[in-house]
């Protein structure tokens, strides 16, 4: 009976005992207790995931615990991975006192949702700040490459005023190939233009880091 009884302990789901009882002074009955092997299926469903949120248990001596185990088997199976997940690092950043109770109660309840709730509204509200500072920023750029831009542009006109009438026309046709009959102010405007991406190349300067400005 004691071969049979350590062989289906050691090789099977099921844990068993048994107890003789006597009528009298001979044993007349025997009673066997039947539960499930929790080591064995522990063994049996140990997989990557298990070892993963085993991993993450915060103290080396609580992995070890037959029923933190067991809870994470249990409710890894019935509610999956991001769920028994959450409560461990719930469990990891909130359990001051008997890490294991907490644990548990923890993955029974999913005392985690509101929490990562409020941490997804943290990410959220930190993201809309994010991106309200990077539209003061922007603006602050633009407001710094318009005031840039507006005072090459006005060296430009300068230096076009200081132009005679056959220097300009020169330019004109220098600058415009096509030989278009244009306006004074489309002429000047295209003069202008080129000489601002002239000053540009005298000062080191990228023009198109202007193109921010058209955005």
């Amino acid at each position: 009976m004691e071969i049979a009884q350590r062989e289906i302990n050691k090789h099977t789901d099921l844990k068993i005992k048994y107890e003789f009882e006597k009528w009298g002074r001979k044993f007349e009955y025997i009673t066997i207790f039947i539960s499930a092997n929790t080591e064995k299926e522990i063994e049996k469903q140990k997989d990557e995931r298990y070892d993963k949120l085993l991993k993450l248990i915060r103290d080396e001596k609580d992995r070890k615990k037959k029923t933190i185990q067991s809870a994470i088997i249990k409710y890894l199976k019935k509610k999956g991975f991001e769920y028994v997940e959450r409560n461990i690092l719930y469990a990891n950043e909130k359990a001051e006192k008997n890490y294991r109770n907490f644990l548990i109660q923890s993955l029974k309840n999913d005392w985690a949702m509101s929490w990562i709730e409020d941490i997804e509204e943290e990410k959220e509200k930190a993201k809309e700040l994010q991106e309200k500072q990077k539209e003061v920023e922007e603006k602050k750029l633009k407001e710094m490459l318009k005031k840039e831009k507006d005072e090459l542009l006005k060296e430009a006109e300068a230096r076009f005023n200081s132009l005679t009438e056959q220097e300009k026309e020169e330019l004109f046709k220098k600058f415009n190939k096509g030989m278009f009959n244009f306006s004074p102010e489309i002429k000047k405007d295209i003069i202008v233009g080129e000489l601002f991406y002239q000053i540009c190349a005298e000062k080191g300067i990228d023009p198109d880091k202007f193109n921010i400005l058209n955005t």
